[in-house]
């Protein structure tokens, strides 16, 4: 991201507590589920469009961050693509 401050950031859905198990593909833990779609600019001063990004947050720190088509598989809620990195379990609130 050429420059933070110009980030256009839109929340997809609502923040949730989950738990990941831990793989070998990824650390596992506790957290927020927050997925956000990014729009940002390039070098031109030009939006790129917007993005998904997905993120777990624990105690105010990113603990994964996934972006790019993995990102995306993430973020969509009716793709069992994260529960090839282990199974997700949706805390009760």
């Amino acid at each position: 991201m050429k420059d933070p401050e110009s980030a256009r950031v839109k929340l997809v859905g609502n923040p949730r507590p989950v738990v990941f198990a831990k793989t070998s593909f990824h650390p596992g833990g506790a957290g927020w589920e927050i997925c956000a779609s990014v729009n940002a600019k390039n070098s031109f001063g030009a939006y790129t469009g917007y993005k998904n990004v997905f993120l777990l947050w624990n105690s105010g720190w990113t603990v994964m961050y996934i972006d790019g088509d993995v990102g995306s598989a993430y973020c969509n809620e009716n793709n069992n693509f994260r529960l090839l990195k282990g199974d997700r379990q949706i805390v009760a609130e």
